[in-house]
């Protein structure tokens, strides 16, 4: 159980880092652009 606990906090943390590498994606091509 505690395992399975575990596992589903760093897929949530795992998705987060994710998100932000987009976001930082977007923005840096946002500046490259203008």
């Amino acid at each position: 159980m505690l395992m399975l606990s575990l596992f589903f906090v760093f897929s949530q943390i795992h998705c987060a880092v994710r998100f932000m590498d987009i976001l930082k994606f977007l923005l840096i091509n946002y500046l490259c652009i203008y």
